[in-house]
């Protein structure tokens, strides 16, 4: 409050400063100052009343709101996973058996029973409702999924998820899946982390009609049961605090699914268990499992080796390939690199270890999942998620390979397009290409001074500040996108509220200061004109950008076109407003708008990088189309906008090896 009296004061003695100046307030650009002195004091005292109006307590209206944002999330979270699961095909897994730990990093029996006994929880991947139930039945609803890598404990983490969604009562809290790797707890605590995180993956708690800050509340509320995935993803360091931080904010009523790679969590846990919480671990995949598994996905009369191997499975595997089928996902790689193109198997043609045997088949996986999902123009009912593109099989594992190599240097999982601008190598020949073009525009702006009237104006501001503005975007701004509802239903409300908020005050000194701007080629008329139409277009952007309260998560590739284009009608909209100002001064107010507004798009650097990536032969032109088809192929999973690999084994692969030089 403080700091809006000194603003007022300031102002009053702005205009007194103008009125008193030679001119008093005849002059245009002393019109200007007075508008934009009034403006900014009106700002300032209405934005403290309406911060003032939406921070006061909002009694039961404020409870329904929270109940209509969860029964949305719990809609939207359902048919996501539902589509995920489809995507990676796991509606017909491996059967993995799971039983209660008995590693020494639980919490006593007590503490998770709420009376003595052993704690017994367990079930396969084939009877997740039994799970389900069972979960259910402990006084806390805490589980952690432990397993070594590759033995489906993400999967049975999603399966676990729709079943608990399914199945859900009206006062249940909605299971959400969050990877865990982003999370520092040093600066976020767990509560706000998870807010920030609902906040990220659906954009829909924004909306008005669920009122302010909806996915925080729903946090403090407990509607949330956070399904923690990637635990071992997370700095060594930082896992111990992970726990600790975890356990200091559940209380009785939390629920928590958690999973991590074994030995991992056992060294996380030295000093602290997960309170109350208990823990399962799969058993091996024996072979007649494993055997069960590919006889399903073979036809009933399988040609050449396949018996052979299935023989072998059963009767203590002695191949190198039967020694190597000890995991979910080792067996889904022999389903998509031969069963599901129709390969032949030839037993003798597979290097002679388990290990070699894995390698053979990741080095065979994207020309086997090209070959067997070619593009379509027609949908196909039995194969609904196959790839929109044709791509050469080099190519793709070129390009993974330098995501993958990314991701690793990074210690992520996460490939967000908007952060894809730190790959570019500020020693490369395209950073070159970008600072000797930001060189020659900031020439041309100099140039461009010279040269009279509306033309010169416009030239020099828009060089100049597109020279330096996606320079500055590039390096200091890392500038996110902005989620577009351009939908009228469900969002009058929001229209309301933006009219009535501190931005549509701050629009009308944006609207001065282009006049400013102007400077002395501007008249009074086309002040209030600039004012009025900056006004709309700014109330009109602001409010675009707030979601309806029904809208689905959307795709990578949707964020990136909204955030490009309404950017960009934003700036020739505010360039169209100030160029109608006239002379020399409008067309400078135009360009810099225009320059300013487009280089701090999101959408702007995306592009900007995807050229420089593309002129190092790194990356393909269509970039998300090209992530989008690799996550319908099964090499990629989503989680809300952000792209991983569907398996940390997939991103080491490609990061270490180099592909092979042909793929015939």
């Amino acid at each position: 409050m403080g700091l809006v009296l000194l603003g007022v004061v300031g102002g009053v003695g702005w205009l007194f400063y103008v009125v008193q100046s030679d001119g008093g307030i005849s002059k245009a650009d002393n019109w200007a100052s007075v508008i934009g002195a009034v403006t900014a004091m009106v700002a300032m005292l209405a934005g403290t009343v309406v911060w003032w109006w939406r921070k006061r307590p909002q009694g039961i209206l404020a409870i329904e709101q929270v109940d209509a944002a969860g029964r949305q999330l719990a809609e939207i979270v359902l048919a996501q996973w539902r589509d995920e699961i489809s995507v990676r095909r796991l509606d017909d897994p491996v059967v993995v058996h799971w039983r209660t730990t008995r590693l020494p990093v639980m919490d006593h029996a007590r503490n998770i029973r709420g009376k003595p006994g052993r704690v017994l929880i367990g079930g396969d991947t084939e009877t997740v409702a039994e799970l389900a139930q069972r979960f259910r039945a402990l006084p806390n609803r805490r589980l952690v999924i432990l397993g070594n890598p590759e033995l489906g404990k993400t999967t049975l983490a999603v399966m676990l998820l729709r079943e608990l969604l399914l199945t859900r009562a009206e006062d249940e809290p909605i299971p959400v899946l969050f990877t865990l790797a982003d999370w520092d707890p040093d600066v976020l605590s767990y509560p706000d982390w998870l807010a920030r995180r609902l906040d990220r993956d659906y954009s829909f708690l924004a909306a008005a009609e669920y009122g302010e800050e909806a996915a925080r509340r729903l946090v403090r509320n407990r509607r949330i049961l956070p399904v923690l995935d990637g635990f071992d993803e997370l700095p060594e360091p930082v896992r111990p605090k992970v726990i600790k931080a975890i356990n200091a904010a559940l209380t009785a009523d939390d629920p928590l699914i958690l999973t991590s790679r074994t030995e991992e969590f056992r060294r996380a846990v030295t000093r602290g268990v997960l309170s109350r919480s208990a823990v399962i671990e799969p058993e091996a995949v024996e072979g007649p499992a494993a055997a069960d598994y590919l006889e399903r996905c073979l036809s009933p009369d399988a040609p050449g080796e396949w018996p052979a191997l299935l023989s072998d499975l059963r009767n203590r595997p002695r191949t190198a390939l039967g020694r190597a089928l000890t995991t979910p996902l080792r067996l889904w790689l022999l389903r998509e690199v031969y069963i599901v193109p129709h390969r032949e198997l030839v037993l003798a043609d597979l290097p002679t270890s388990p290990d070699g045997v894995v390698q053979a088949l990741l080095d065979q996986l994207v020309p086997a999942l090209l070959e067997a999902n070619r593009p379509s123009r027609h949908r196909d009912e039995d194969r609904p998620f196959r790839p929109r593109r044709s791509w050469d099989a080099s190519d793709t594992r070129r390009w993974l390979a330098f995501f993958a190599g990314r991701l690793e240097a990074e210690s992520s999982r996460d490939l967000a397009w908007w952060q894809l601008h730190s790959a570019v190598d500020r020693r490369g020949r395209s950073w070159k290409i970008l600072f000797l073009g930001g060189l020659l525009c900031g020439f041309l702006a100099a140039y461009s001074a010279s040269i009279p009237g509306f033309l010169g104006g416009l030239l020099f501001g828009l060089l100049l500040t597109l020279s330096t503005g996606v320079l500055v975007a590039f390096n200091f701004l890392k500038p996110a996108p902005r989620q577009v509802g351009l939908r009228f239903r469900h969002k009058g409300s929001a229209l309301r509220r933006t009219v009535l908020s501190p931005i549509s005050l701050l629009a009308v000194a944006m609207g001065v200061g282009v006049a400013l701007i102007a400077g002395k080629d501007a008249t009074p008329a086309g002040i209030v004109l600039a004012v009025v139409l900056i006004w709309v277009v700014t109330v009109l952007f602001s409010w675009a950008t707030k979601p309806a309260s029904d809208q689905q998560p959307r795709t990578a590739a949707k964020i990136l076109a909204h955030d490009f284009w309404l950017r960009t009608a934003y700036a020739l909209a505010f360039g169209t407003i100030a160029g109608a100002l006239g002379g020399r001064g409008g067309g400078m107010a135009a360009g810099t708008l225009v320059g300013i507004t487009a280089s701090m798009s999101a959408g702007w650097v995306y592009y900007l990088t995807v050229i420089m990536l593309r002129a190092e032969s790194k990356t393909p032109l269509r970039t998300l189309s090209f992530l989008e088809d690799c996550h319908r192929l099964g090499l990629l999973r989503q989680v809300g906008p952000i792209y991983q690999f569907r398996h940390a084994m997939f991103q080491e692969y490609f990061a270490a090896v180099r592909p092979p030089a042909s793929d015939h």
